[in-house]
C-alpha cells in the first residue's frame, strides 16, 4: 500500500520552483524514491490561483530510443483530484508508483 497524497495550505508563501504553468500552477519539487522495491515519483505542486479545468498531468517513461513504454496521464492523485478542485494556496504532495508493465525489459529509462 502506497501513500499517494498529502495536502497542506500555504497561503502567501513563495518558494522556488522547478517549472510553472498557466493558471498559477508550480511544480515545487520532483524526485524518484524507492519504496518496497518500486520506484515512486514524488511531485510537490503549488496552486496559486484559479486553474483551467482542462489542465492535467502527463507522466511518461521513455526508453533509450525515446519511445514511451509507460504513461500515466490525467488528474492529480490517480485521477481523483483535478487541479481545478484545489483552492488557491494549496500545496499538494503527490506520489505515483511507477509500476512498469511486465513486458518492459530491464534497462535505462527517462521519466518526463
Amino acid at each position: 500500500m502506497f501513500k499517494v497524497a498529502e495536502i497542506e495550505s500555504s497561503i502567501g508563501v513563495t518558494q522556488a520552483y522547478v517549472a510553472r504553468w498557466p493558471g498559477d500552477i508550480r511544480l515545487l519539487d520532483v524526485d524518484i524514491e524507492m519504496e518496497a522495491g518500486t520506484p515512486v515519483l514524488r511531485l510537490e505542486w503549488a496552486i496559486d490561483g484559479a486553474v483551467d479545468a482542462g489542465q492535467t498531468v502527463f507522466v511518461h517513461v521513455r526508453n533509450t530510443a525515446d519511445e514511451i513504454v509507460y504513461q500515466d496521464d490525467g488528474d492529480l492523485i490517480g485521477g481523483i483530484a483535478p487541479f481545478s478542485s484545489w483552492p488557491s494556496g494549496a500545496i499538494v504532495h503527490e506520489r505515483q508508483p511507477l509500476i512498469l508493465p511486465s513486458e518492459v525489459p530491464a534497462g535505462t529509462y527517462v521519466v518526463v
